[in-house]
């Protein structure tokens, strides 16, 4: 394969799914261009790739240049006539489903080329498609079809293949990334051929052995070695703190565009991926629940099919499931040596009887064995090795009364002589970076992330004596960490012998993730930089809750407590976009109690509010009154006008929950009387400008509009719809900063809702219209789908052309996506249907099938509605033929069907409009024929058959059934009066 460097100024590296949505094929024909054969066969070359940090990628520009290549003759006369490709012909045939893409059957389908051979020479895939015999010759013979009525076939299907691909990938964040597994690999023949066979196998797997032994590395190793595509999503769970962070990661990493799954999805979204999931470092020292995750995984592998789960542990762990178990030894001698060997180049020239010996203490150890090449280096030899560690480590670190060191005391012992060989700078920068678990970024180091004057030097000796890694993020890009056994020992080495200068160096650390914050908060505070934010949010959230685990361990120590909540109030926009409520609320009840703990009252009723909104973003009431109760104990202790705003407003959000909307108007009225006030004082003293006075007066205006906007629910909840809509509409005049256009968005949103209960639903569309386009520029991807689907159901009642025209299929796709992830996440094989949840969700389905097939873009529900009916609809169906399901899930189950079934002959019509400029009337009764069998909450109660009255007038060019005389047949039908149904066509 040819492989090439592409011009970072004027190109974009893709991955192969990014290239594949490029060219929008499956990712197996790109592959096939690239392969020598193909350059040999066709004379063309091959199609080049890029390879990132061992990863095959493409250049979008090659892909550009390579299509044109394919775009020309084939062939240097018409009468030479090359087959075409068999990897084009097979990609056609699953871009068609292998039927006809004019009329829909499966038999006798050919390839025929849009502009004819004699014209084209060109065999482009771009330039086939899939067609019946008869439709073929009717295309030879009488040009019955042109040349664009096919272009617009293929169109079709090349937007059901972008559709497909955007639905089923779900790529992984880079933090998530297996690391590189090393070379050249030391002896563990034995246990790399087990470990590949049960990775094949797809076996739940566990590796077990002590620190450092090298059980990450076997794992990357045998992962390595797998071709089958399968992506690996790999957690470092020293990293994390908590299992809520944990599965929080595994979450987001599987959701669309960085934003997390469900917890109820979860498991349908790794099975969709086929995912390998990576749990590294299982130990008892590194979680505070290691029994809550052993629950957690235990769960997970119930719950799924089709996902691998491996595990290493210094421990053998009862609970996690594991039908392999490979438990790892010591490295032979021989494999010793060859590692020490590659560890330093001192080996070869040392005394063999010195060498052994120190290979002898190392005990096979990996981690003992580089450390200790380090150590030859340092000290002239293995004899001069094995000296230091009688000199620092026998007096240092020895366990009291044992005779003979195990692997741990070795390595500890030459970790204890590496660290008392480190220079002061090293060792301080050591420290930093163990209390940096999510790693730092190599350019930070460049620049100085601890020390003005740069720590490239510092970190350029951590790495000879082995004491870090680097993961690699792509695109030259990578974070530097410590390895955890040096994590540990580093940390209590440096509390027991230099307690004060380490406390100092934290101290740097947390001031550095501080103004890191800061910068973020106040230099990228326009709507156009949240996106950025969240990812970069997501980068250093690890690192982030650190501080505020370390701030738990000191909750004496106010200012790091000040530091730590500061930085967690910040985080709330990161949690509520990427969805990631539960574990937001956790953090922030954790940091709240700290605030409070503290006397730091102003955080702790920012904290207590933020942690009942993310709390009822999830149901989760014991939580949400928790917040109220600290918001309680923030009213004991202030007079402050604002602080007792924060209170006031937290009392209306818990009883909005509660049902009781009276009480949460009064409430939230409280609070605006409040916060106007503070507003008021604040604009007054403007006028004496002081540091920091715009920023208190935007959050000043912020109040005023989270007030109004609270209080605009209550009245939407009361169904004083015009009064709600007013309140939503001054606070849209107060918000400021960096959550603007998450405010915003939301804010449109339900003035939306006003609106359309009003029944102004032109107003309705157009706000549910610049919410969704809100949502989708920052990631909002759940609330994107809930503004366009509601955007469908208020099109049934209206028909603005300059609305419809500004539609963009980007934006509905986009809205598709979220709506089978919905689907997938509520209609779930072998779990439970909840009864409420599946009616809102039918409630979005429908919603975008009629977005979609009003403005014209139903081509795009072919793939959506085929994928969802295979993945998720379908296995429930046989559910129902065993009579696993009762009647309840049955009939939501038969709801989300007939939707289905209705898209797919939207999509099909849509086709026919574009190649035809008509509608069968074959196809016409069979939609109708599907309304009218439907239930009535959907025919009457989402709207059905007032939609289809719509569709069939505005897009098919059909004056007669109306929804008016369709229902009248419905009706007729059910009573048992007989009555026909004829359709006439708008002359």
């Amino acid at each position: 394969m040819v492989r090439m460097e592409a011009d970072q100024k004027h190109d974009v590296i893709l991955n192969e799914h990014e290239a594949a949505l490029h060219w929008g094929v499956t990712p197996e024909l790109l592959f096939n261009y690239t392969r020598a054969r193909f350059a040999q066969d066709y004379g063309f070359g091959s199609l080049q790739t890029v390879d990132r940090d061992g990863r095959t990628c493409f250049s979008r520009n090659e892909l550009d240049r390579f299509s044109l290549v394919l775009s020309g003759p084939w062939s240097a006369t018409v009468h030479r006539k090359p087959a075409i490709p068999t990897a084009v012909i097979e990609h056609l045939m699953v871009e068609a489903r292998n039927e006809c893409a004019r009329c829909h059957t499966g038999t006798a389908v050919e390839n025929a080329h849009i502009i004819a051979w004699a014209i084209s020479r060109s065999h482009h895939h771009d330039n086939l498609v899939r067609v019946c015999s008869n439709c073929h010759t009717e295309h030879d013979l009488h040009r019955s079809l042109s040349p664009e009525q096919l272009r617009a076939l293929k169109d079709r299907l090349v937007a059901r293949t972008r559709q497909s691909i955007m639905l089923r990938v779900r790529a992984p964040l880079d933090q998530l990334r297996p690391p590189q597994a090393g070379a050249p690999f030391f002896g563990r023949i034995d246990e790399l051929e087990r470990l590949e066979t049960a990775l094949s196998a797809g076996k739940s797997i566990l590796v077990c052995g002590a620190g450092g032994i090298g059980k990450s590395e076997l794992v990357a190793q045998g992962l390595a070695r797998m071709n089958d595509g399968r992506p690996v999503l790999w957690l470092d769970v020293e990293r994390f703190s908590s299992v809520g962070e944990i599965m929080g990661a595994l979450r987001t990493a599987v959701g669309p565009e960085g934003v997390a799954c469900s917890k109820a999805g979860l498991p349908a979204h790794l099975d969709l991926l086929h995912a390998r999931v990576v749990l590294d470092g299982v130990e008892r020292s590194s979680l505070d629940d290691i029994d809550g995750l052993e629950d957690a995984v235990r769960d997970l592998f119930a719950a799924t099919r089709h996902t691998q789960l491996v595990t290493t542990s210094q421990l053998s762990l009862y609970v996690v499931p594991a039908e392999v178990s490979i438990a790892l030894g010591g490295l032979n001698s021989s494999d010793s040596r060859d590692l020490l060997g590659q560890a330093t180049a001192r080996a070869a020239d040392d005394r063999a009887e010195d060498l052994e010996a120190l290979v002898g203490f190392c005990d096979g150890h990996a981690l003992t064995l580089r450390i200790a090449g380090a150590l030859m280096d340092a000290y002239g030899g293995s004899a001069g090795a094995l000296a230091a560690i009688r000199r620092h480590g026998a007096a240092g670190v020895r366990i009291p009364g044992r005779r003979h060191q195990n692997r741990r005391t070795s390595l500890e012992e030459c970790l204890d002589v590496a660290y008392a060989a480190l220079d002061d700078d090293v060792r301080t920068l050591l420290w930093a970076l163990s209390n940096a678990p999510g790693g730092v970024y190599t350019f930070y180091l460049d620049e100085g992330w601890l020390n003005d004057a740069g720590d490239a030097d510092a970190v350029a000796t951590l790495r000879r004596w082995h004491l870090t890694r680097e993961r690699s993020i792509g695109d030259g890009v990578a974070r530097l960490d410590v390895l955890a056994p040096v994590r540990h020992f580093a940390i209590a080495r440096a509390q027991s012998e230099s307690l004060s200068d380490y406390l100092v160096i934290v101290g740097r650390v947390v001031q550095n993730f501080e103004s890191w914050v800061a910068v973020m908060e106040l230099q990228y505070d326009t709507p156009e930089a949240t996106p950025y934010v969240l990812d970069r949010y997501a980068d250093e959230v690890v690192n982030l809750l650190h501080v505020l685990h370390l701030a738990s361990g000191r909750p004496d120590d106010k200012e790091l407590v000040r530091s730590a909540t500061g930085i967690v109030r910040a985080l709330m926009r990161y949690f509520f976009v990427r969805r990631l409520h539960e574990q937001g609320a956790y953090v922030m009840r954790e940091a709240a109690r700290l605030a409070i703990g503290a006397g730091l009252i102003e955080s702790a009723s920012d904290l207590a509010m933020q942690t009942i909104v993310l709390a009822q973003r999830t149901n989760d009431r014991l939580i949400a009154g928790e917040g109220l109760a600290i918001a309680d104990q923030v009213e004991r202790a202030t007079t402050d006008e604002r602080l007792l705003g924060d209170v006031a407003l937290c009392r209306s959000m818990v009883s909005l929950s509660e049902g009781a909307a009276l009480e949460a108007e009064a409430s939230a009225r409280i609070a605006f009387q409040h916060y106007r006030h503070c507003l008021q004082k604040q604009t007054e003293a403007l006028e004496i400008s002081s540091p920091g006075s715009t920023q208190r007066l935007e959050e000043r205006h912020n109040a005023v509009a989270s007030a109004l906007s609270q209080t605009g629910f209550a009245l939407l909840a009361l169904g004083r719809f015009d009064e709600a809509a007013i309140q939503y509409r001054h606070a849209l005049q107060h918000q400021r900063g960096t959550s603007i256009a998450v405010n915003e968005g939301q804010t449109k949103h339900q003035l939306a809702n006003c609106e359309s209960h009003l029944g102004n639903h032109e107003e309705a569309a157009r706000l549910y219209l610049s919410a969704a386009r809100t949502f989708l520029f920052i990631q909002m991807e759940e609330y994107l789908g809930h503004a366009l689907s509601e955007l469908g159901h208020t099109l049934v009642d209206i028909d603005p052309p300059d609305l419809l025209a500004s539609i963009d299929a980007e934006l509905v796709s986009a809205g598709l996506a979220n709506v089978a992830v919905a689907v997938s996440e509520a209609f779930t094989p072998g779990r439970k249907i909840v009864d409420e949840r599946c009616f809102q969700t039918l409630r979005s389905l429908s919603g975008i099938i009629y977005l979609a097939g009003l403005a014209g873009h139903g081509m795009l529900l072919e793939g959506f509605a085929a994928d969802l009916r295979l993945h998720s609809i379908d296995p429930l169906k046989q559910q129902i033929e065993a009579g696993i399901l009762n009647a309840g899930s049955k009939f939501l189950v038969m709801v989300a069907d007939r939707l289905l079934a209705i898209a797919g002959t939207v999509a099909a019509a849509e086709g026919e409009l574009a190649t035809c400029k008509d509608v069968d009337d074959d196809l016409i009764f069979r939609t109708l024929g599907m309304v009218c069998g439907t239930h009535s909450w959907l025919r009457d109660g989402m709207r059905l058959v007032d939609w289809t009255g719509a569709l069939l007038s505005r897009r098919w060019g059909i004056e007669y059934p109306d929804a008016s005389g369709l229902r009248e047949f419905i009706y007729d039908r059910r009573d048992g009066v007989a009555d026909s149904l004829e359709i006439r066509r708008r002359s």
